[in-house]
This record gives structure tokens, C-alpha cells and sequence, in this order.
């Protein structure tokens, strides 16, 4: 299974795109994760993008839980 790791200045563009509100805290990289890559969104926020082909899945099965 192939992995994509995000490049911070992707995750700033993506921010700053479709949430241009979002896009000025601090985003920093979060080491661990399996299917997904998180990165922390100042204090209280969090950013998780699917880095292997399963991840887009596992992150509908986990919002459809009650």
C-alpha cells in the first residue's frame, strides 16, 4: 500500500482555500498515524488528511458512528 505525506505549505494552501478563516494559526506536523496524516491547527484544531488508499474509508466509517 503506497503513502503520501503532506508538505505543510499543502496544508496551509488547502487551509487557505476552502477555509481562509482557518489559515492563520500555527499548523504543525503530527508524528504517528496509520491511514491518516494529523497536524495540529493552533490549540484547540486538528487537520487529518488520508495519506494510504484506505484512509478515505476508515474516516467515512468513522463520521457515520454514532
Amino acid at each position: 500500500m503506497q503513502e503520501v505525506r503532506f508538505e505543510q505549505s499543502l496544508v496551509r494552501a488547502l487551509l487557505q482555500d476552502q477555509h481562509p478563516d482557518l489559515a492563520d494559526p500555527e499548523l504543525r506536523d503530527v508524528e504517528g498515524g496509520w491511514d491518516n496524516q494529523l497536524w495540529r491547527l493552533g490549540r484547540e484544531l486538528a487537520v487529518r488528511l488520508p495519506r494510504t488508499e484506505g484512509g478515505p474509508d476508515l474516516l467515512r466509517v468513522e463520521q457515520q458512528s454514532p
